[in-house]
Parts: C-alpha cells; structure tokens; sequence
C-alpha cells in the first residue's frame, strides 16, 4: 500500500521516482527487518528467557560417547 502511494507521487516530486526501482526497495525492506530485529531482539530473547522456552545443549562427553557409539 506504501508502495502505492509513493509511486503516485512520482508525477509531482521527482525525488519519489526511486521508490519505482526494485532494487532500492528490497533494500529499505531488508534494512527495515534489521533494524526491527536490532530493536526488539533482546526483549524478545530475554522473555523466551523468562519462559524457559530453549533446546538442551548435549554436554561435551555425551557427545563423545555418542560418537563412539554410532562409530563401532
């Protein structure tokens, strides 16, 4: 709907004529998710945080022993 709007405004204001250009936009898109994940990331990992919401992280010998298991 953006998208629309600013391509409208093309005829009146010559400035908007880069927003007709694929490549500007996927840059604005790809820097606008970055800059949303920059923003509220850590608030977002420290409630998955509160909320004990993770995967188990296999200990370094557990690993081990598995490797040897599968090996033979």
């Amino acid at each position: 709907m953006l998208y629309h709007l600013l391509y409208s405004l093309a005829g009146h204001h010559s400035f908007f004529n880069i927003f007709k250009y694929i490549t500007f936009r996927a840059v604005l898109a790809a820097s606008t998710a970055f800059l949303i994940s920059i923003i509220f990331g850590p608030s977002i990992i420290r409630k998955l945080t509160h909320l004990k919401v993770g995967q188990k992280i296999r200990p370094p010998e557990e690993s081990l022993q598995l490797h040897k298991l599968h090996r033979s």
